[in-house]
C-alpha cells in the first residue's frame, strides 16, 4: 500500500466516512457493481497535483483510498468556489462533462497526499452495455445522487450559514480537522470570518445564525 505511514490516520478516517450521506457517497456506489477490469490502475497523487482541469477531455473518474481530493472552479475574478470534497470512499469528477462527451468545466486536485482508483469511464460504460443488470443499481444511485445535489443547492440559496455548517459537518464527519478553514468557507459559501464566528457559536451553547447568507 502507498502512503504507508499514513496507515493509522486512514483507518480511523474509514470508519467515520462509512457514515457519510452525500454526493460522493451515491458515486462511489456506482462503482462497487464494477469487475477489476474495470478499474484502470491504482494511482499515487501528491497534494497540490492536478487531475482535471477545464478544457480537459474527461476519460477518467476518481475513487479515493488515502486522502482527500476536491473539485472546484474558479470566476472571472479568480476566487476558488468548491463544489465537493472528496475523502476515503468517495468518488469525485465531472460528471456533467462525462455524460455530455464534453471539455471538463471543472479542476480536480489533491489536498493532501492521496491514493486513487482511477476508473476508465469508457471502459464504465462498455461494462454496462455489456452487463444489463448494472443499468438499474446505476439509475437508482444517480436518482439518490440528484436529490443529494438539490439539497446542497437549496442549502446554498436558503439555508443560513449554521444551517450549511451542520450539515457538512454530517456529510463530512472528521474532514473539518483536516482542511484549511478557507477551503471549508468556500464550500459553504461563507467567508472564513463568518464561519469562525458560527462555530464559536455553536461552541459557547448559542447560534451562529446572525451570520446568515453570508457568500463573501
Amino acid at each position: 500500500m502507498l502512503w504507508s505511514n499514513r496507515r493509522n490516520q486512514v483507518a480511523g478516517r474509514n470508519m467515520a466516512h462509512t457514515r457519510c450521506k452525500g454526493i460522493g457517497t451515491f458515486a462511489i456506489l456506482m462503482f462497487n457493481d464494477l469487475r477489476e477490469e474495470d478499474i484502470k490502475r491504482v494511482r499515487a497523487v501528491r497534494k497540490g497535483q492536478v487531475l482535471l482541469r477545464p478544457g480537459d477531455p474527461v476519460k477518467h473518474g476518481y475513487i479515493v483510498r488515502e486522502g482527500c481530493l476536491r473539485a472546484y472552479v474558479i470566476d472571472a475574478a479568480g476566487k476558488e468556489h468548491v463544489l465537493q470534497f472528496a475523502p476515503e470512499g468517495w468518488a469525485i469528477g465531472d460528471m456533467k462533462a462525462t455524460i455530455r462527451k464534453e471539455p471538463a468545466t471543472l479542476f480536480v486536485d489533491a489536498l493532501e497526499d492521496s491514493e486513487v482508483l482511477e476508473v476508465d469511464m469508457d471502459l464504465m460504460e462498455d461494462a454496462v452495455h455489456e452487463r444489463p443488470e448494472l443499468t438499474g443499481a446505476i439509475l437508482n444511485k444517480l436518482r439518490r445522487n440528484i436529490v443529494a445535489l438539490n439539497e446542497r443547492i437549496v442549502d446554498l440559496m436558503a439555508a443560513t450559514g449554521e444551517e450549511r455548517y451542520l450539515r457538512f459537518m454530517t456529510t463530512y464527519p472528521g474532514l473539518f480537522q483536516r482542511l484549511p478553514q478557507k477551503l471549508i468557507a468556500s464550500y459553504l459559501g461563507l467567508t472564513p470570518e463568518s464561519l469562525s464566528r458560527i462555530r464559536n457559536g455553536i461552541a459557547k451553547g448559542g447560534s451562529g445564525k446572525h451570520s446568515g447568507l453570508d457568500r463573501s
